[in-house]
């Protein structure tokens, strides 16, 4: 009975495997991977779909050949048969594949497990079996390497393959692989790295500077623009540049009224370099004296008043001097560059002269405030231009006008000064009779002409009689007015004439307290 049982289930399990084998397919898929760098799909090797989009490429890497696949609703845009790989172009958005084969069997509806993008390849590694066998993918050992790098911004490439910035962490097959970082202004860093199953393996790189710094010094002067193999450095000196890349290099320094100056100099790992450059001067100095209130114009250009010195550079300058009626003072001068010139500039007077008489003579004469003497008299040596002429004598009236001074020739100035002036006499009321210094003058209202001084007025309207003393100036009061009315008694003989000191107002002391507040003071 037991050994009936024992062989019932032997030949259950050989029957079993031959079910397995027939029914179960033995293709598998061992990787999917995205090729970022192939540009077969999108350079090389491109097709459309039928929307005329580049289609996706998956490259199926298998050594067997007979394969047929279905894309399902998406379809397939084409297939094509490669050594030891197909092509299976594919349109953007496909989701599955089913591969099929006579004597493998069928892989149904193998779902992508990346998004599939247009023009974009990717690689499927089949894993088959034979009809005899069961399909049994290979385990596949592998392990981890991390690269690190500095500066961070360091690119990494692995077997020449650019993998990322600053560091990398990716699971390899065990094997020898090449590893280099590289970042601008840094030396390169390469090396090559076992990978065993056994253990993680790190590597750190620290780039080294390929890079240093560059210190500008010009003499005499700072401030220097700093040009670097012809091209402007960004700095002044004494100033020190940013970061170059080590090697030689040729440094100008360029400064106005200065002839640039050139040198070479080596730029090390990590150090500073210091040049020092020497600048010939490519001016000359020069010292210019001229009157305080005289204006300095060089080439046309004013530089300002009075004394002036500074730099100019090499050539010929025309130097003038300007002041108000004075000619010009010019020199035109040559300066080479070293030069130190001292120039003198004096602008000459332009003159003329006035005579100047009055009547009546003797009267004093004076220009803008300057007493010149008594009339007659000439004035020699006088600067050109408009001048206040003011002539003023004792009991005459005061001359003031403008004159002008023109060079070349004499001003012949003569006036009269005035002996008085007009003056009104009014009374209230009018028509009184009017005696001036004891001469009849008529009635008023009176217009007449009277010198400068004072003088003795008398109206007289009936019994009223005025008497006043007047004085006469130049630009004084010209208008006099006087009261003559005459007075009248409106109580006739009910009036009568009390002497100050004999009449008392107001409440006496004869009345004792009975007195109103209007009564006070007596």
């Amino acid at each position: 009975m037991l050994k009936f049982v024992s062989m019932r289930r032997v030949v259950f399990t050989f029957f079993s495997l031959l079910i397995y084998f027939f029914v179960h397919s033995q293709i598998s898929i061992e990787s999917f991977r995205l090729l970022e760098n192939d540009l077969d799909a999108r350079v090389h090797s491109p097709k459309r779909d039928l929307n005329g989009e580049l289609a996706a490429l998956i490259k199926i890497v298998t050594p067997e050949t007979g394969f047929d696949f279905d894309g399902g609703s998406l379809s397939i845009v084409s297939s094509e048969r490669k050594t030891g790989e197909y092509w299976l172009y594919v349109p953007r958005g496909a989701r599955s594949l089913t591969i099929m084969h006579d004597k493998l069997g069928i892989l149904r509806n193998y779902a992508y497990p990346l998004p599939i993008e247009a023009a974009t390849v990717y690689e499927m590694k089949l894993v088959t079996g034979s009809i005899e066998t069961k399909v049994i993918a290979p385990e596949l050992k592998s392990q981890w390497l991390l690269i690190t790098a500095e500066p961070s911004g360091a690119l990494i490439y692995l077997d020449e393959q650019f993998e990322g910035t600053g560091a990398l962490q990716k699971k390899l097959l065990p094997g020898s692989y090449t590893y280099r970082a590289e970042a601008p202004l840094y030396h390169p860093q390469a090396g090559k790295i076992n990978i065993t199953a056994e253990k993680k393996e790190e590597i750190h790189i620290q780039l080294q500077p390929n890079y240093g710094y560059l210190e500008v010094i010009s003499f005499p002067e700072t401030g220097a623009m700093v040009m670097i193999d012809n091209e402007d450095a960004g700095f002044v000196t004494n100033g020190k540049s940013d970061r170059l890349k080590s090697g030689e290099y040729t440094v100008k320094v360029v400064k106005e009224q200065y002839s640039p100056a050139t040198g070479k100099i080596a730029v090390t790992d990590g150090q500073t370099a210091t040049i020092t450059l020497d600048m010939a001067p490519n001016f000359a100095v020069v010292e210019v004296e001229l009157p305080e209130d005289a204006s300095l114009f060089i080439n046309n250009e004013g530089r300002g008043t009075g004394t002036w010195s500074g730099r100019l550079s090499a050539g010929v300058y025309t130097f003038e001097a300007r002041k108000d009626r004075h000619s010009n003072a010019r020199q035109d001068v040559q300066l080479l560059a070293g030069d130190r010139k001292k120039i003198t500039l004096d602008p000459v007077p332009v003159t003329g002269s006035a005579d100047v008489v009055s009547n009546p003579p003797k009267a004093s004469v004076s220009l803008n405030g300057k007493n010149y003497g008594t009339t007659p008299v000439t004035l020699n040596n006088l600067l050109i231009g408009e001048y206040t002429l003011t002539l003023e004598k004792q009991g005459f009236g005061t001359v003031t006008k403008k004159i002008t001074i023109t060079s070349g020739g004499s001003t012949m100035i003569s006036e009269t000064l005035p002996a008085g002036m007009e003056v009104t006499i009014a009374s209230d009321p009018s028509g009184a009779r009017l005696e001036v210094d004891g001469k009849e003058q008529g009635h008023t209202p009176a217009t007449l002409t009277l010198g400068f001084g004072t003088h003795n007025i008398r109206l007289t309207n009936n019994s009223k009689v005025v008497q006043e003393a007047i004085t006469v100036t130049q630009g004084g009061k010209s208008s006099f007015s006087y009261d003559v009315s005459e007075f009248h008694d409106p109580f006739g003989e009910q009036m009568a004439l009390v002497k100050g000191g004999a009449f008392t107002m107001g409440c006496t002391g004869e009345q004792g307290s009975d007195c109103d507040d209007d009564e006070k003071p007596a």
